[in-house]
């Protein structure tokens, strides 16, 4: 029986999110337990609460999209697409 140990791209990538999200999953599930006590224990009001989640959550969110989205830029036989085209449109001559 022969194995092949050659990995793509596209494997190490679900590898590294599989590792991060089992690393993961403990203190996002944690985090909001210590806030929820934080808010209770020092009688912190809510509204300032939910202001500051707000003011956290765009740049939290632009980060996790960006960063964890998935876009693969390998080559067109990798599964890819091509950027070539992308960028201002061309601009064209008329001709009177």
């Amino acid at each position: 029986m022969e194995h092949n140990h050659e990995t793509t791209q596209s494997g190490m990538l679900s590898n590294l999110r599989a590792r991060w999200g089992a690393w993961l999953f403990w203190p996002l599930c944690v985090l909001p337990l210590i806030a929820i006590a934080t808010v209770v224990i020092f009688k912190i009001p809510i509204n300032d609460v939910l202001l500051f989640t707000l003011v956290l959550l765009c740049p939290l969110s632009h980060l996790l999209m960006m960063g964890m989205g998935g876009h693969n830029h390998g080559g067109s036989g990798q599964g890819g697409h091509d950027h070539s085209n992308m960028g201002a449109p061309k601009i064209t001559e008329r001709q009177s």
